[in-house]
């Protein structure tokens, strides 16, 4: 871990050595509490509705080999009770699926001992040691059943070409950028004759499949070349024979990003989520289209909210869940489209953005929080509508203090409605002004809403624990508002989607809730561009700022991430490198307002963090910036690098974002300890149970 500190912060380095607790004391919800979480990832319910089993996510300690978390299989009875476990670590589980009969449950795991790489097994419904069903040379990126469960549809990578494996193995590992692509490849295994064949041999790179309920053809999402911007940006859906294709025809024309799809029991009609066209940042509108004819038609074109997941309860009839401002709904619709029928309010019931369902299409299972407890499995009826939590992980939690999430509005400089959430300090008193800390979400295509919001990169629980007000907002351009609402920082990176905060620390500062003197911004991906934008562009509005893997310049990152054509078209719809816009997108920048941050009046200290293995905001972004401070600081006004108040770590193999626990530790003590410096909160006292 490389540290580039000044002597006012020198505080960073105690947290490279204290000892670590993954316990609560004294009812105190820390850091150590936060990372050490259990939560449950993935839960599939057995298709007569008796069952549930679910993915368990446990972090290791921080004595154990460098990795990240561990994640278990247990099985729990549909109505609630002890669960079992059926894996262990340091076995890994993903992606469950039961089979038809109920007999088995699926699920990808990397057992080296047994084969190399992620495979497919299945194990017992009762029980038992796994069974290896794949056995392939490469990783399985992906796989679903067919719905006969005779059938295994599932993705590889192709292998590296010998002439390049050759090459490297002789000691020639230089590499040719764009030589050759690694395309993903469906193929299919015949569970009864063990029998395995190529599907997709055309050159095409596949990331969803889907079977039709027939068994004999697969619905495929896929796009001209295997890149995470392809993957984004350029899918296209093909309906294709079972027994494969060479030229398949693109199933229907879509424009944009796709999310989830589904055939209609009966196999006469497909939905999907997807873009309204190439410029819309979500896959959050449902389409419609009828398989035969190929005639397509948009179901929600004027939704004001964003579809999160879609699914069908039978032949004519829709359910799927959607962000509307802070909340999560789960809402059934003829396919035809009309008025939607509202299921489950999340008001009434807890925060979950899909489900799945039993073969009676009535009882479901789905992954929800609170914001008193992370991801639970709870089992519901969408008949009865009624939802029950049915495990109970992190029982430490029920003798800590939370507090409740506050839904705000107010309207923004210009006269557009911004929500978000308000958390008040524990124990809080009414008339007391606070410090406040804004924790902004990334993406920016995302949204803050009522269910569990702690993490160890975003700790708003155990900020209201220490004393500090946190705004969470969801300023323009975040999902649940609609398509046009999630446009409207187009060609306006930084400007009004920015000011949508200050308006909302100033609708606090009126409410008389926040000390105006005391106010911090911390955010990771889009989130740490705004706390960089707070401490160059928009320097004097707030008395410390951390960035976790932000954004610094928005005219080199489009030349340097793996998604330049996403940027361009979904976050600034005009192409960076053209002449008229350089200008534009420099002003984006916070790399633009050096001279600004730098001048006394507007001094904010600043805390950057960064994965050395970021490709989505590479490494080099948080250099330009660090390194171009100090410069500043240095030739605007004499600072020496001691007094000038910008920290930079960097964090060894993490990427965006890191799933190691001990560099998870050390960044939410320092992010922490950071605040409590600067923004000097009043230490809370009483914690009650």
């Amino acid at each position: 871990m490389k540290i580039f500190p000044q002597s006012t912060l020198v505080f960073l380095f105690f947290f490279l050595i204290i000892p670590f607790v993954s316990s609560a004391d004294d009812n105190r919800f820390t850091p150590e509490t936060v990372v050490h979480l259990e939560t449950v990832t993935d839960a599939v319910i057995s298709p007569d509705g008796n069952k549930v089993a679910y993915v368990r996510r446990v972090q290791r300690s921080p004595d154990e080999d460098r990795g990240t978390a561990y994640t278990e299989m247990f099985v729990v009875p549909a109505t609630g009770g002890e669960p079992l476990q059926f894996t262990f670590r340091p076995h890994n589980a993903a992606t469950l699926q039961w089979c038809p009969s109920g007999e088995y449950i699926y699920f990808r795991s990397n057992r080296p001992e047994i084969h190399r790489g992620m495979q497919v097994y299945r194990i017992s419904s009762k029980g038992g040691e796994a069974d290896i069903v794949t056995t392939e040379s490469s990783p399985v990126l992906a796989y679903t059943l067919s719905p006969g469960g005779n059938k295994l549809a599932y993705i590889l990578q192709d292998p590296e070409p010998d002439h390049i494996r050759q090459r490297t193995q002789e000691g020639d590992d230089w590499r040719i950028e764009d030589e050759f692509f690694r395309h993903r490849r469906v193929y299919i295994k015949d569970l009864t004759t063990k029998e395995t064949r190529l599907v997709t041999a055309f050159n095409k790179s596949v990331w969803a499949i889907e079977w039709s309920p027939d068994n004999n053809k697969l619905l495929i999402q896929a796009s001209p070349l295997p890149t995470t911007d392809h993957s984004f940006m350029f899918k296209k859906m093909y309906l294709i024979d079972a027994a494969g294709t060479d030229n398949p025809e693109v199933f229907v024309e879509t424009e944009g990003k796709l999310g989830g799809m589904a055939f209609s029991p009966d196999g006469r009609h497909v939905a999907w989520q997807g873009a309204i066209d190439i410029s819309d940042p979500t896959e959050g509108t449902i389409f419609v289209a009828n398989v035969t004819s190929r005639e397509m038609w948009t179901l929600t074109p004027d939704f004001e909210g964003t579809v999160t997941w879609v699914t069908w309860k039978d032949n004519n009839t829709l359910v799927f869940t959607s962000e509307e401002k802070t909340w999560t709904r789960m809402s059934s619709i003829h396919h035809s489209g009309g008025e939607r029928t509202i299921i489950f309010d999340e008001r009434k019931h807890p925060e979950f953005t899909s489900a799945q369902f039993a073969s009676d299409k009535r009882t479901f299972v789905a992954v929800a929080s609170a914001y008193t407890h992370p991801n639970e499995v709870f089992a519901g009826n969408i008949r009865r509508k009624e939802m029950n939590r049915i495990t109970f992980h992190n029982p430490e939690l029920k003798d800590i203090t939370f507090q409740n999430y506050e839904y705000i509005e107010y309207e923004a400089r210009d006269g557009l409605l911004i929500t978000g959430l308000l958390l008040k300090p524990v124990n809080y008193r009414e008339g007391k002004r606070y410090p406040l800390i804004c924790q902004i979400h990334g993406g920016p295509e995302a949204a803050y809403t009522h269910g569990w919001n702690t993490t160890y990169a975003a700790m708003t629980q155990l900020y209201s624990q220490q004393g500090f007000m946190v705004f969470l907002p969801n300023y323009r351009a975040s999902t649940g508002r609609g398509v046009e609402f999630a446009k409207a920082n187009h060609q306006d990176g930084g400007g009004k989607e920015f000011t949508d905060v200050i308006d909302g620390v100033e609708y606090l500062n009126e409410r008389g809730l926040i000390d105006r003197d005391r106010v911090g911004i911390v955010g990771g991906s889009y989130g740490g561009y705004f706390a960089n934008l707070g401490a160059t562009r928009y320097a004097g509005n707030f008395a410390a700022a951390v960035n976790w893997v932000g954004i610094s310049n928005q005219f080199s990152k489009v030349g340097m991430t793996d998604t330049p054509l996403e940027n361009i078209l979904v976050h600034f719809n005009r192409a960076h490198y053209q002449n008229q816009h350089r200008i534009g997108i420099m002003e984006a920048s916070p790399i633009w307002y050096l001279e600004r941050a730098v001048q006394e009046e507007n001094e904010t200290p600043l805390l950057i963090l960064h994965g050395e293995m970021d490709a989505r905001v590479p490494y080099g972004q948080a250099i330009e910036l660090y390194r171009s401070l100090m410069l500043s600081y240095k030739h605007h006004r004499g600072m020496t690098r001691d007094e000038i108040p910008v920290t930079f770590v960097s964090y060894p193999r993490a990427g965006h974002g890191t799933g190691e626990v001990r560099q998870q530790l050390h960044f939410s003590n320092t992010v922490l300890e950071f605040f409590k410096k600067h923004l000097k909160p009043v230490e809370l006292t009483e914690y009650g149970k």
